[in-house]
């Protein structure tokens, strides 16, 4: 995962929208989910932690907050706020 964010973290470009669906596109490979489904308004966890480790990678790549929301689905800035605590969270406890 250290190197993933290194990754991305390294490749930040200004064409933000396109650096957003690289991301989820991983994301979504890595977790046998399709990126519809991240952007879908399902709360099945099958789809939650993916959503929140893309989340994550997006606010750590720079993006803002609202954007992301729009993004993955117009969710609100408040949700991404959760999903990045909530995924770095799970980091720190080495669940991934």
């Amino acid at each position: 995962m250290k190197n993933l964010l290194s990754l991305w973290h390294g490749e930040i470009t200004v064409r933000h929208t396109r650096f957003m669906r690289d991301i989820l596109a991983e994301v979504a490979e890595r977790n046998d989910v399709t990126v519809s489904d991240l952007r879908g308004p399902s709360r099945r966890s099958r789809y939650v932690w993916p959503r929140f480790e893309a989340m994550y990678l997006m606010r750590e790549a720079g993006h803002s907050t609202t954007v992301i929301g729009q993004y993955l689905g117009n969710r609100d800035h408040a949700t991404v706020i959760n999903g990045y605590r909530r995924f770095a969270a799970w980091l720190a406890e080495g669940i991934f």
